[in-house]
């Protein structure tokens, strides 16, 4: 019936509309209708963002709140559409303290009138880490039909579901720790539910720091091959650190014909005898007696620094 995700990296909100978005676009079920997103920003102001309709697409093209674009702490939530206003219910936030967010129905409030979300920030209000918080606040009261998802000031998440909504059969849940992104998914009644979280969570992490990112580039066609090196490289011009040649230990490439990977990913980028990056883009080409003649598809190896 719903997903939650929080983050904590810098681009938090991009990161997690993109998590989204790949989400509807795989996924099928209780998706694509109201978000509500709420950050704190680098100035410690909560900001929001949300829509009844239309999920990540319709966010995306709403007008950004000064300072969203730099928030490195973010929750969102998101379903089908049309949910009870405030869609802030969902996503309930205290500025210097943290941020909540979860599934199914976190916000409902009980005879008492305390929801499960409110109760949990309350307990990062007060110091207390928020895996523990939300243990505590689903341990109270283990048949609430609510998945939480707490996120502090520290970088720090907590995710959990009660007894009630963890005897599902269509849960999806994954938590991230790095040096530069934490990031915790749950949602259900999303399929194929197995792949939507980690989904979520890799295709923030490609936003963030995609494994293929190139900081140069260079066209294939025209370079000439060497096929008496003992490794694959890609060599520079001494002087104008242009691409001079392709080094191989391959002899196929001397022939009337030979196509395939000329370089690989990993292979050495070497300028005076340095490794000075690696090959980050591959290209598919075509060689005629010791020379790139054509490719098939990407034109351009792409390789990155060291």
């Amino acid at each position: 019936m719903t997903i939650g995700i929080a983050i904590h990296a810098p681009q938090a909100a991009q990161l997690a509309l993109a998590a989204l978005r790949a989400v509807e676009q795989i996924g099928r079920g209780a998706i694509g209708g109201f978000v509500s997103l709420r950050a704190i920003g680098p100035d410690n102001t909560l900001l929001g963002l949300e829509t009844q309709r239309g999920g990540a697409a319709a966010l995306g093209a709403i007008l950004w709140p000064t300072g969203l674009a730099k928030a490195q702490h973010v929750v969102l939530m998101s379903s089908g559409p049309d949910r009870p206003e405030p869609l802030a219910q969902f996503t309930p936030a205290k500025a210097g303290v943290g941020l909540v967010t979860g599934h199914r129905l976190p916000n409902m409030r009980d005879a008492a009138g305390s929801a499960p979300n409110l109760r949990a920030l309350a307990l990062l209000e007060r110091g207390v880490l928020p895996e523990t918080a939300v243990a505590q606040v689903l341990a109270q009261d283990p048949q609430s039909d609510a998945g939480l998802i707490a996120l502090d000031m520290a970088g720090r998440i907590g995710i959990g579901n009660s007894a009630l909504v963890a005897a599902r059969d269509d849960l999806g849940a994954s938590i991230l720790r790095t040096h530069d992104l934490q990031m915790g998914v749950l949602h259900n009644s999303i399929y194929p539910h197995d792949i939507i979280a980690p989904l979520a969570i890799a295709t923030a992490q490609d936003k963030l720091a995609p494994i293929d990112r190139a900081e140069h580039h260079s066209r294939a066609i025209g370079l000439p091959i060497h096929s008496s090196a003992p490794r694959r490289a890609l060599i520079l011009d001494d002087a104008s650190g242009a691409p001079a040649r392709i080094e191989t230990p391959d002899p196929n490439w001397q022939t009337d014909q030979y196509e395939g990977a000329p370089l690989m990913r990993g292979d050495p980028v070497i300028r005076r005898n340095d490794v000075i990056g690696r090959i980050r883009v591959e290209v598919y080409g075509i060689a005629c007696a010791g020379r790139i003649a054509a490719t098939r598809g990407q034109e351009l190896f792409g390789w990155c620094n060291v």
